[in-house]
């Protein structure tokens, strides 16, 4: 099974506060050491990965079978909900 969740619509600092699918507020460009995080919104992103995981275990797919992954700030929050668990 693939399960391929978009990221919700939310304002985006860097571009005006115009909102765009994110996981997270993005305040400074480029990102580099010392830039301002989004703690919530990446948090928030990795709750939701762990929903979709369990939502997963629960029709009987055990974790070591599931590959989480994603591209761009997608990609952020898979490595965060990895490292987190």
């Amino acid at each position: 099974e693939y399960v391929f969740p978009a990221a919700p619509i939310i304002p985006i600092s860097i571009n005006g506060g115009a909102t765009m699918p994110g996981w997270f507020d993005l305040y400074d460009w480029p990102i580099e050491v010392g830039s301002k995080d989004d703690p919530d919104g990446l948090q928030a992103g990795v709750a939701a990965v762990e929903r979709h995981v369990q939502a997963l275990n629960e029709k009987g797919i055990p974790t070591d079978k599931i590959i989480v992954g994603g591209f761009s700030q997608g990609g952020a929050i898979a490595l965060l909900a990895a490292y987190q668990s």
